[in-house]
């Protein structure tokens, strides 16, 4: 770790280079060096999101399967916005305790391709986008 963080300059070059680097201390590796658009690239092919729409009389409802958590408002707007909420509130939890849960530990690609997203805005691309759009049930 000591020779990493007085190379980190070069290891940082090396990832923009194209190359990901392995940090760890014994032989071991304990973190990845990667350039942020690649692993965005690899999260969104191994872990898509694919929000369902459930349309009723008076309520708009998302129901999202790969975290198991869901949105609900009087239009598709106000649910799409409770549903950032409810996955703001999962990532925080699985953050504080879910990550070591074993039903909840398989999460993890798509926790950390919310997390790269950053804001709600970028959540909202990654579930709502053309990448994750919503199906429609009834």
């Amino acid at each position: 770790m000591t020779e990493a963080r007085a190379r980190f300059p070069e290891l940082l070059d090396r990832v923009r280079a194209g190359d990901w680097q392995m940090i760890g201390r014994r032989g071991r590796c304990e973190g990845v060096l990667a350039d942020a658009e690649d692993l965005g690239l690899l999260l969104a092919r191994c872990c898509p999101f694919a929000p369902q729409v459930f349309v009723e009389e008076a309520a708009v409802g998302i129901y999202l399967d790969e975290l198991d958590v869901h949105g609900a408002g009087a239009t598709l707007e106000e649910a799409q916005e409770d549903l950032i909420d409810a996955t703001l509130e999962y990532i925080e939890a699985w953050r504080d305790h879910l990550h070591a849960a074993p039903n909840h530990r398989e999460h993890v690609g798509h926790v950390r391709r919310l997390q790269m997203a950053v804001d709600r805005e970028g959540i909202a691309r990654v579930l709502f986008g053309a990448e994750g759009a919503a199906t429609e049930s009834r």
